[in-house]
């Protein structure tokens, strides 16, 4: 009887940790305050994009310009897998949709995002808003 009780229990489980979210996740929020960041319910799972936004943070290069005032968005993207941040850049829009951002823990360091590359991520943040 115990031995029964084991299997099912560990059956149970087994179960209840493949039910977890697993892959890439993209998502975004907003500042409420200087400590608070509301994020989105959604997010976005689709593989191709998220490598799409990926390969838009890493190809970026250092600028001069610096942004002040709250962050217009936050983008997030997690590794569920392995319960990693991989990108946490805090994003201004300019008015010609150019779009400044630094990382979690570089604040003092900016990142210039023009173009098309800008357009994706827009698109991007959009779709969860």
């Amino acid at each position: 009887m115990k031995k029964l009780l084991v299997i099912i229990l560990s059956l149970a489980c087994l179960l209840l940790a493949a039910c977890g979210d697993s892959g890439l996740e993209f998502t975004t929020g907003e500042y409420v305050n200087d400590f608070s960041i509301d994020f989105s319910e959604e997010a976005i799972n689709d593989k191709e994009q998220i490598q799409q936004a990926l390969d838009i943070f890493a190809e970026q290069e250092e600028t001069d310009t610096q942004a002040t005032g709250q962050p217009d968005h936050v983008v997030t993207i997690n590794d569920l897998d392995n319960s990693t941040a991989l990108v946490f850049a805090n994003i201004w829009t300019t008015d010609d949709q150019t779009l400044i951002y630094n990382s979690a823990g570089a604040e003092d360091t900016f990142y210039l995002i023009t173009g098309e590359n800008a357009d994706v991520l827009l698109g991007m943040i959009e779709e969860l808003q």
